[in-house]
């Protein structure tokens, strides 16, 4: 997003968090209308931008309501993407590895009614808003930074918890709360490079794990031949390894990165173990 569109940090909390909230929406609703079901990279942009939407609309704590209805609607979009998302990643992986087996790629079909729902989210946000509590009216850099720091605590204890590269569940969970932060942290991204370098972080982090994911779900969906299933695990184990030196050892590392930041925001960093 550009920066020169962002709210102001200092803004009160509630006011920043529906302004950005409309920017994100629009930008859906922009991608929207510049896609194209015979062209993936715009499906692609469309995915992305409703991901983002809905990352923020769900994060908890973030605002006082949120309607689920309209958060499950908006996942469908989401979901409705994930078959050619996942056969295009597949078929990539397939083809730099030497293997002639491919996996369909078909159009996605997307929900009806997108505008309306546009329309009812537009109104949801306008709700939030009106919402009259003392501590949304704290600036945003401060009461973000609050939710930036639950988040992350959330994020620490995951990553202890994760088991190895075949707990797959362990892996999803901590990688939803990395992605997660890293769109929290976009905003303070924007303008301070030390939240910018844990934002990376956070990509680094989704970009490991998400190739994890992938390769399993290739590895289930796809039925292969045991020289291309044992070949996919020696891939999953190489990539667990890099997110265990790289994320999982460093963890304290990236707990005093975070503890630093939330002092710079002036919020008192919790007792992290």
């Amino acid at each position: 997003m550009n920066p020169d569109l962002l709210p102001n940090l200092q803004q009160p909390y509630r006011q920043f968090v529906t302004d950005y909230l409309k920017l994100l929406l629009a930008s859906a609703r922009r991608a929207h209308r510049h896609m194209d079901i015979a062209d993936r990279g715009s499906i692609h942009a469309f995915r992305v931008a409703v991901r983002r939407l809905h990352t923020w609309l769900s994060i908890p704590g973030l605002l006082p309501v949120t309607d689920k209805k309209l958060l499950t609607r908006l996942k469908h979009h989401i979901k409705a993407t994930n078959a050619l998302r996942d056969a295009t990643i597949h078929n990539k992986w397939l083809k730099k590895h030497g293997y002639s087996q491919r996996v369909a790629l078909k159009p996605p079909s997307l929900p009806p009614r997108w505008k309306r729902l546009c329309r009812r989210l537009e109104a949801s946000i306008e709700t939030a808003a009106q919402i009259h509590e003392d501590r949304l009216n704290e600036p945003f850099s401060c009461r973000g930074a609050s939710v930036v720091q639950s988040l992350f605590n959330e994020f620490a204890d995951a990553l202890l918890a994760i088991r190895g590269p075949e707990d797959i569940r362990g892996i999803h969970h901590s990688r939803i709360l990395a992605k997660q932060l890293r769109y929290m942290l976009e905003p303070f991204a924007a303008s301070d490079k030390q939240a910018e370098r844990l934002m990376q972080e956070m990509v680094s982090f989704q970009d490991c794990t998400g190739m994890l994911h992938d390769l399993a779900t290739m590895r289930d969906a796809l039925a292969p031949a045991p020289s291309l299933r044992a070949h996919i695990e020696r891939e999953m184990k190489s990539l667990y390894q890099i997110v265990e030196t790289r994320h999982i050892r460093t963890r304290e590392q990236l707990i005093r990165d975070f503890r630093e930041w939330l002092e710079n925001c002036d919020i008192p960093p919790p007792d992290w173990v």
